[in-house]
């Protein structure tokens, strides 16, 4: 059916509502739906999902990761596996490039899970003291949503940063990190 048109019952309004939908009618794609109680039919879909869920496992395993940061492997999976390239009408392009009518810009592409170091000149408002540190480490994540820079996690104060520099170590691992020696006495005990 054609995306303008599908009946309201139909739709996820959550998931094909607002936005989305807007999109989908300007870009005049069609949407078509698995028929009724048919919807392990839809391999495709099947497919990309489970290519997408082993790409996270992966990346978690790699840097021996938590549950916990499933998410952000599975949106950098899907951020990855938009770039990959293939065949539309005999042309080498990308879903990304399909999208949004450029290519991708490899210089976006970071490590996922490494260790980042950052610059953080003032909380909130206030300016650090000079007793204070101005170098922080945390977890890349991913990209930001607001600005084309880096998301960082920092496992201790538990908030996100989108540092304007910052500097990767690839030979420290974030697991490693966030373990603190009072965990380290029960684990042994």
């Amino acid at each position: 059916a054609d995306a303008g048109a599908l009946p309201r019952e139909y739709c996820d309004q959550k998931l094909l509502g607002g936005e989305t939908r807007r999109w989908i009618i300007k870009n005049k794609s069609t949407i078509h739906g698995a028929p009724a109680g048919r919807q392990s039919a839809n391999g495709l879909v099947e497919r990309y999902w489970q290519t997408l869920c082993s790409m996270a496992r992966a990346y978690l395993v790699e840097k021996q990761m938590s549950r916990d940061y499933w998410f952000f492997a599975v949106q950098h999976a899907a951020r990855m596996h938009n770039m990959i390239p293939g065949r539309v009408n005999g042309r080498l392009t990308t879903p990304f490039e399909l999208v949004h009518r450029c290519p991708p810009d490899t210089r976006t592409w970071f490590p996922i899970f490494s260790m980042v170091y950052f610059y953080k000149d003032s909380d909130a408002d206030k300016s650090r003291s000079t007793f204070q540190s101005n170098a922080m480490q945390g977890i890349a994540v991913g990209r930001s949503s607001s600005t084309n820079g880096l998301l960082v996690y920092h496992p201790g104060t538990k908030k996100y940063y989108e540092p304007d520099t910052y500097k990767f170590d690839p030979s420290r691992l974030p697991c490693n990190e966030s373990i603190t020696s009072e965990q380290i006495s029960v684990v042994r005990y």
